[in-house]
């Protein structure tokens, strides 16, 4: 009895405490595009926004953004295509995993993560790392274009 009422309650707690203000990802909506950016030494906005194949795009601002917290958007279908055709412009997955070396320092970093469907990857971006492709750069800039992340990036002036 002791165990069913334990159980009973961390349900109705974890209620409590869910985040109601995103909705939860519909199944089979796996996520196709994520992109974070660090902190800096200074004031870089530090958020991670993700696309799901479905266009759903969540969004979490963490400092020196306009919106701190989580939003959600909704992408059409032909911005979904193009965030492909970035990604296959840039040949994502001929790319390294990282790019970390300290050449510069206090720059931030990006982490980006691609899905097209049949492969999956993820790569570090150290901004000071002088090795980097530029077409790295360019594609997390494109990611932000097409996702419209500065709607919620703004300036935050705290």
């Amino acid at each position: 009895m002791r165990t069913l009422a334990a159980v009973c309650v961390l349900a109705v707690a974890s209620l409590a405490f869910a985040d109601s203000s995103v909705p939860a990802a519909p199944a089979g909506a796996p996520v196709m595009v994520s992109l974070q950016r660090t902190a800096c030494y200074g004031r870089c906005p530090i958020y991670t926004v993700t696309v799901l194949r479905d266009g759903t795009v969540q969004w979490e601002g963490k400092r020196f953004v306009k919106v701190v917290g989580k939003a959600t958007a909704k992408l059409p279908a032909a911005k979904l295509a193009a965030l492909a055709e970035a990604f296959k412009r840039a040949d994502y997955f001929a790319l390294a995993d990282k790019y970390e070396s300290y050449d510069v320092t206090d720059h931030p970093s990006a982490i980006t993560s691609y899905s097209d469907g049949k492969r999956e990857k993820t790569i570090h971006h150290y901004h000071g790392d002088r090795s980097a492709p530029e077409q790295l750069s360019e594609l997390e800039g494109r990611i932000d274009e097409l996702v419209g992340t500065s709607r919620w990036i703004g300036r935050d002036e705290r």
